[in-house]
């Protein structure tokens, strides 16, 4: 178990070792232990690993601002420039924040953006300020998903992300249009491990729980939620999702001259990163705009308490509201610490030795 504050400062000298300037650096880190310490661990430090190639390659951008192709005051639309996705969501998301409590709301839309991250690690932030925000992003060139009825690929997994202050807890709401992540299908693969359901079609339309079967060919497919009975409704929030990233920051699917899918294997290793860049949008909302902030947190706390006092099915197990275990669960690690995923660490230290960078010491008695 490590000090949470340690884990950022010691991802963040890593960033900045690799090339990055010590602010970048610091909110990618930051991040990035965010995501482990609600429970994320596919999106958290994992990342740095993950990353490192693109950084080192010159494929992430390290320097420089986002370019601003529009900006009406309520709305924005910024040239990412192949700079970190993670790093430029947080701006978006601290500018749409300011913009909102101006015009009570604000919608910025992001094109050519470096991998995002977590999504669910950027909305506290931003409920604990009373702010309704929402984020998603899509990418073009990683298609896993069929079309509902279909079988060849043309959507991306379309991640989502919902955060609605109550006066307490916040519901946090995080989902791909897929049954389960990217990363989650490459983690899989990794450890020789099947699906927990049957959540892959073959090239034939066949269920499966092989997640090999999306990187050999011919090429299966990850289904939407609702799977082969009713996955019409993950197909339509994930074309909803990619209108919304697409769409409004002009650079999508139609900018590939060809059909591009996740293509291989890598040592071994599930490789779905063709290419990581992709188009955010980022909307937040200012209820203050409206009736106020006390009369939007007596309708959602009236909601909040009306799902948990419903009687449970199992009685060891009561009702939760999406995000709660992830938000008790940051506020737990920024207390006593975090337990990270098996492996993570062990990906990180040949990096940290190369950069020079000295490994953060475990919590006593951990």
């Amino acid at each position: 178990m490590y000090s949470f504050d340690d884990l950022v400062r010691f991802s963040s000298k890593i960033l900045q070792a690799a090339g990055l300037n010590e602010e970048k650096a610091s909110v990618i880190a930051r991040l990035f232990v965010t995501a482990d310490a609600m429970g994320h661990d596919t999106h958290g430090l994992k990342l740095v690993a993950f990353h490192m190639p693109d950084i080192e390659d010159g494929h992430m951008l390290l320097e420089g601002e986002p370019d601003v192709l529009q900006d009406r005051g309520a709305t924005v639309v910024w040239d990412g420039k192949r700079l970190s996705g993670v790093w430029l969501a947080q701006k978006a998301l601290s500018l749409a924040a300011e913009r909102a409590k101006q015009y009570g709301t604000c919608s910025i839309a992001i094109q050519r953006a470096h991998h995002t991250g977590c999504l669910e690690a950027f909305l506290p932030e931003l409920t604990e300020q009373g702010l309704i925000a929402m984020i998603t992003n899509s990418v073009p060139a990683s298609k896993l998903m069929a079309p509902f009825g279909g079988l060849d690929r043309a959507l991306s997994t379309n991640p989502f992300a919902v955060g609605i202050p109550t006066g307490d807890v916040p519901i946090l709401i995080d989902m791909s249009c897929t049954i389960c992540a990217g990363t989650k299908i490459m983690r899989w693969v990794d450890e020789g491990k099947k699906t927990p359901g049957y959540w892959i079609q073959d090239a034939q339309g066949n269920l499966s729980n092989d997640p090999t079967i999306l990187f050999s060919e011919p090429k299966g497919t990850l289904l939407p939620i609702g799977g082969h009975e009713y996955g019409h409704k993950g197909y339509n929030l994930a074309l909803m999702v990619e209108a919304l990233t697409q769409g409004l920051s002009g650079f999508g699917g139609a900018d590939y001259s060809e059909h591009i899918t996740p293509g291989s294997t890598n040592g071994g290793k599930a490789d779905l990163s063709v290419d990581r860049l992709g188009p955010v949008f980022i909307q937040v909302t200012d209820p203050e705009a409206f009736l106020g902030l006390e009369a939007f947190e007596r309708q959602t706390k009236h909601l909040v308490d009306s799902c948990k006092n419903s009687r449970p099915i199992n009685e060891n197990e009561p009702v939760r509201l999406p995000g709660t275990k992830g938000y008790l669960g940051l506020k737990r690690a920024k207390e006593v610490g975090l337990e990270l995923y098996p492996g993570i660490m062990e990906d990180i230290i040949p990096i940290a030795e190369r950069y020079g960078v000295e490994l953060p010491d475990p919590l006593p008695g951990t």
